[in-house]
């Protein structure tokens, strides 16, 4: 069925990519990158030394901001600005490549439309205008993905630590990994872990403060999140006036709890898999905006792959329902924020329940 309508939606979502992105260029060379220029200050801060003396403390923490240097170093910001436009660039060619070379026994058309599943995301426009850290956080666990295939332990585990980058988009993705299968995926496990140790050790010394001191800071920082410009679960707290770093804790701990039991019941099934359910957690429970929905191009991709592999009428409704909520620009769903999270919640749950004997005999991927 799906390969029936591959045409019309290949031509359709190509349109909308060449939209998105090139409007999203010319904004992120332009006047726009709003967000990439508080993280060029706070980078330009931390070199300095100031971050442990600012006034308005970052929205990161300690790791973040030595692994954001690379994307956003104290140079000139037009240089920057350009430099950071390449680099989501190239993200979204990394998404877009692994999205198609994640159903092997799909034909060259589906694989292109697997591409630009990812590519006509909507939220890419606000990710690249803004110069949000979110494309590259997905580009990281789709190269990790894509390096886990080849046995490669170092260099996919240098890439889970890259994509903590954005914490709250990526956690589960990468801390899932521990839960599914020690034995295969300790390595990359151990490596993330040596990354993100190292960066929080040279931010601690680089500081001259200690890991109290900035356990506290992120805790300030969680005010910063405390504005209810967003519909998720995080944000229901607000109306209850619910302590924003104490909202920040329990959401968290639900969130790795949730994560670790799907990693253990998906453990027998594709990585993609989860890493879908992850993203769904991600967005339900933590921190996000519209400009983060890259992440759930793992779930569009999981249920494209099913309907493909399993050839059922389910998961392809699934996946045209989570790409309408995806492929459709921001204005017109902002009252549809509470349907949205319905259908990826249905989605994820999806990939949960149906026996996952239907991909036992499929590589894993």
């Amino acid at each position: 069925m799906i390969q029936t309508a591959a045409g019309l939606m290949i031509v359709v979502l190509t349109i909308g990519s060449l939209v998105y992105i090139g409007k999203g260029s010319a904004n992120a060379l332009g006047s726009h990158s709003e967000d990439l220029r508080q993280r060029w200050k706070e980078n330009g801060d931390f070199v300095s030394r100031l971050q442990d003396n600012r006034k308005t403390p970052g929205v990161y923490p300690p790791w973040s901001y030595v692994l954001g240097m690379p994307f956003a170093p104290p140079f000139s910001f037009p240089l920057v600005k350009f430099w950071f436009w390449v680099v989501n660039c190239a993200c979204l060619f990394l998404i877009s490549y692994w999205a198609s070379k994640a159903i092997p026994t799909a034909s060259i058309r589906l694989r292109w439309l697997a591409a630009l599943t990812c590519t006509a995301i909507g939220g890419n426009l606000s990710a690249i205008s803004l110069g949000q850290y979110s494309i590259v956080t997905a580009a990281c666990l789709a190269g990790g993905v894509l390096l886990l295939q080849r046995d490669r332990p170092v260099l996919p585990g240098l890439l889970f630590g890259f994509s903590l980058v954005k914490p709250q988009v990526a956690i589960l993705h990468a801390g899932g990994l521990i839960f599914r299968n020690p034995r295969r995926y300790w390595r990359p496990v151990v490596f993330a872990g040596i990354v993100i140790a190292a960066a929080s050790l040279f931010a601690w010394f680089w500081t001259r403060t200690d890991p109290v001191t900035m356990f506290l800071h992120a805790g300030r920082a969680a005010t910063y999140w405390s504005h209810p410009y967003d519909r998720s679960i995080y944000y229901a707290g607000f109306k209850y006036h619910m302590d924003p770093f104490l909202r920040s804790i329990i959401l968290a701990a639900v969130a790795v709890v949730a994560s670790s039991a799907a990693a253990i019941r998906l453990r027998r099934a594709s990585l993609v898999d989860q890493l879908a359910v992850c993203s769904v957690l991600s967005m339900l429970l933590l921190v996000h905006s519209s400009y983060d929905n890259i992440m759930l191009a793992f779930l569009a991709i999981a249920l494209m792959r099913r309907a493909i592999v399993a050839n059922r009428s389910v998961p392809l409704v699934l996946y045209l329902l989570v790409g309408f909520t995806l492929w459709v620009p921001g204005p017109p769903r902002v009252n549809l924020r509470g349907v949205e999270y319905l259908v990826w919640a249905l989605g994820a749950l999806y990939l949960i329940i149906v026996p996952l004997r239907l991909l036992r005999n499929n590589t894993e991927l």
